[in-house]
């Protein structure tokens, strides 16, 4: 499971590692955009990180949650569409949610 939650400020975004513990995004982003996956894997991110402030409004605490965006997301596919369809799924409030350009090394 991949991970990219912020909750009041805090930004936690890792991946489980079976055995180095978590690899971080310095880790495998550059190789997930190089074999083509990134998109998957962002989308993932979103899902996971919806389903959790979910989970947290049930309980009783309504909180934002920050999704990193990768600017190629808004170019290909339906990026709109993805973000529509995971807060139907999850029933999170949009206002709930935000998304955060990343920045792209040139």
């Amino acid at each position: 499971m991949f991970f990219s939650i912020a909750l009041y400020g805090w930004k936690h975004w890792h991946w489980p590692h079976p055995i180095r513990e978590y690899l971080f995004p310095t880790d495998f982003i550059p190789l997930a955009e190089h074999v083509g996956v990134v998109e998957q894997l962002e989308e993932g991110v979103l899902q996971s990180a919806c389903i959790t402030a979910q989970k947290i409004l049930q309980a009783g605490t309504p909180i934002t949650v920050s999704v990193n965006v990768n600017p190629r997301q808004l170019m290909y596919g339906d990026f709109t569409q993805t973000v529509l369809h995971v807060l139907t799924d999850t029933r999170l409030p949009a206002s709930l949610l935000i998304l955060e350009i990343t920045e792209v090394r040139s």
